[in-house]
């Protein structure tokens, strides 16, 4: 069902030449080559055509049954079908680009900081109006940098951020590395 054939119509297809893509041909047959040099079950992933044409990306775990002997009687394999994984990990590939440009052009000051107060992700417009580089900021706790008199307010949004609470807005005054504030 997964490449759109019945029983009958898969027995006489060359899992190589016929389901295979060209471009994984060669791949393939290093993690059989593998499996038969190891005699360990291989796991790997490609893509196989279905009857339409289309592809399907899947996972195969790949096992051999070999005689007494040593010889190879024959493959078998789990073939796991990777369509819904490949659109969540583009999906997630798709978001992660748009958060970084976000936070590439954005002139706003925007971070991402734990509770613990380290700074884990920050744009460059930190460096532009602090002075300092991203990795010295990106070193210390972003509450080294806030002002004295700003310290507690920050804590209490910290604190209501812990407990699951909206903090909406508040303002922090930030040390430049020339010791002014902004």
């Amino acid at each position: 069902s997964l490449l759109g054939y019945d029983a009958e119509e898969m027995k006489p297809l060359n899992w190589t030449t016929t389901l295979t893509p060209p471009e994984w041909r060669t791949y393939d047959a290093q993690c059989q080559a593998e499996l038969c040099q190891t005699n360990k079950p291989v796991r790997y992933q490609k893509e196989l055509f279905r009857k339409d044409g289309s592809r399907v990306p899947v996972e195969l775990f790949v096992h051999q049954e070999v005689d007494d002997d040593g010889s190879l009687l024959y493959f078998y394999s789990f073939v796991t079908d990777l369509t819904e994984q490949k659109k969540a990990e583009e999906s997630l590939r798709q978001k992660t680009e748009e958060l970084e440009n976000f936070f590439q052009v954005n002139l706003d000051l925007l971070c991402i900081a734990d509770t613990d107060g380290c700074f884990r992700k920050l744009n460059p417009q930190w460096e532009k109006t602090l002075g300092y580089t991203l990795q010295e900021l990106e070193s210390h706790h972003f509450l080294d940098f806030v002002h004295p008199d700003d310290q507690k307010a920050t804590q209490d949004a910290i604190g209501r951020i812990s407990n699951r609470e909206s903090v909406l807005k508040y303002t922090n005054r930030y040390r430049c590395k020339y010791l002014s504030y902004r």
